[in-house]
């Protein structure tokens, strides 16, 4: 597995709420869409502020996530990741490098779930029509905004 030390706390943080949404709704793993409302809660990261540009709403998951949850329930067991999430996670990093980054942060996880292309989340975001070009092209926005703000 990839070395975590390279994530950005926010990044890491999403990775704990991804977890905290499992357990909120008593599931015995953490799969793509649990890391899509991680990233929705973190909204101080950049992946937060494409999706709200992109008119992407933490409501819109919850309607999804909520009914697929209830039957899936268990009780007891701890959430570990799914498969997915590690291709996930993989994909994010591959995101960093090819944007010539030394972190993983909230944007390359977003970029990670379009990449794994066949989770919910990947799902949920195309039925919205938030794509991996529009995606690339809006963390290209907001971190040009973010250089010349300071």
């Amino acid at each position: 597995m990839y070395p975590f030390e390279r994530f950005t706390e926010k990044a890491k943080k999403v990775l704990t709420l991804a977890q905290d949404e499992a357990e909120k709704y008593h599931l015995s793993y953490i799969d793509t869409e649990q890391v899509l409302l991680g990233l929705l809660r973190e909204t101080d990261g950049l992946a937060a502020k494409v999706l709200a540009a992109l008119g992407f709403t933490i409501e819109y998951v919850r309607v999804i996530v909520a009914p697929l949850a209830a039957a899936d329930r268990t009780k007891g067991q701890q959430a570990i990741p799914t498969s997915r999430i590690k291709v996930v996670i993989e994909m994010a990093y591959e995101e960093a490098k090819r944007m010539h980054k030394t972190y993983v942060g909230t944007e390359h996880l977003l970029l990670g779930l379009l990449l794994e292309d066949g989770g919910a989340a990947a799902r949920m975001l195309r039925k919205r029509e938030v794509t991996l070009e529009k995606v690339r092209h809006e963390i290209d926005f907001l971190l040009n905004e973010k250089g010349r703000e300071e």
